[in-house]
């Protein structure tokens, strides 16, 4: 009689830590809850508010949480841009993103700022949100797209923040008095594979497409384009990235270097008498842009989509309370058999 009542309450425990666990807040903390973007929008150079100032929000990739990282997978049809959002703090991650929405004319929601200068998207899903500017503000520059992440992770005092606060940089007047800018493309691979004859690549004026040029090994993969009016936003993006291949973009300067990396390669180990990180005999770069990885604390390693770390815990107590049971059911028949 002992045994079965012991046996009850232990199963009776465990049952308890398992629901307790289950319903934990760390298991699903925010994949069933929505948050909100508020906008403020203002001269840089005044603090003027902007109103009746138009923004288009874009849903580009759904957010899954475990501890205090999320992990972001582009939503349909993001995912056919092969645009690598490993790192967020990329400019021209958003830049590229706004050509893909708009060359596909994908939904969006609008809205324009109040008086204050002040608007408000609300009711979103967890996820990472694009914002680009729907209009030109007369007398300023054009502001760049941006990406946010709902909810954000609060590192001071440890909690996700689903109400997030987003301000795009808005510049009036003329800051330069030259009024010419260049632009400089650079195409660059990551494979062992064969690689496509050329590549196309477009020019965007107020991420708007301006022109084209093909890339290949005649203009060694390399083009310029000189005479841009600082008047508005140049920038460049792959036109359509080969199948097997995802694109990241590195920003120095004015020129801009795109890398297609083929979903097969692995970084070739270094070689005697070359720097870690570097290609063998030539010095460059072997690495993907360094950013925060997707994730909202840098250096941490990314779990895969959809898992969570919360069964670990309940696993291992579930574990330990099953061998407490058997543990005193062998010592208990023991002491009754003696």
């Amino acid at each position: 009689m002992k045994i079965k009542k012991l046996v009850s309450l232990v199963a009776i425990l465990l049952s308890f830590a398992i629901v307790a666990f289950t319903l934990s807040p760390t298991a699903t903390a925010f994949l069933d809850k929505n948050g909100s973007i508020t906008l403020r929008v203002t001269d840089s150079q005044t603090d003027k508010p902007l109103k009746n100032v138009a923004f288009r929000l874009y849903f580009v990739a759904r957010a899954y949480e475990s501890g205090n990282k999320i992990r972001y997978e582009l939503i349909p049809p993001y995912d056919e841009s092969k645009i690598g959002i490993d790192d967020l703090q990329d400019a021209s991650l958003p830049i590229h993103l706004a050509y893909f929405a708009e060359s596909r004319s994908l939904p969006y929601t609008e809205k324009s700022t109040d008086e204050n200068g002040n608007l408000v998207f609300e009711n979103l899903t967890p996820g990472l949100y694009l914002i680009v500017p729907a209009q030109e503000i007369e007398g300023c520059y054009m502001p760049s797209p941006f990406v946010v992440s709902v909810p954000e992770y609060d590192t001071v005092n440890k909690t996700w923040v689903f109400e997030v606060d987003a301000s795009p940089k808005i510049i009036g007047g003329i800051v330069d008095g030259d009024k010419d800018t260049y632009i400089s493309v650079v195409k660059k691979w990551k494979t062992d594979k064969e690689i496509p004859e050329k590549i196309t690549v477009v020019l965007l004026r107020d991420f708007k497409e301006f022109a084209k040029i093909e890339l290949n090994e005649e203009n060694n993969w390399h083009y310029r384009w000189d005479g841009l009016s600082k008047d508005f936003i140049w920038s460049v993006v792959e036109s359509q990235v080969p199948d097997g291949y995802e694109v990241y973009y590195e920003t120095s300067s004015n020129t801009v270097t795109i890398i297609n990396e083929h979903e097969d390669f692995e970084e070739p180990s270094t070689e005697p008498g070359t720097q870690p990180g570097t290609e063998p005999g030539t010095g460059e770069p072997t690495t993907k842009p360094t950013g925060p990885s997707g994730t909202t604390e840098p250096g941490d390693d990314l779990i895969h989509t959809g898992q969570l770390n919360w069964p670990v815990p309940v696993f291992a107590i579930s574990g330990l309370l099953l061998f407490s049971i058997g543990w005193a059911i062998l010592n208990l028949g023991k002491r009754e058999s003696e």
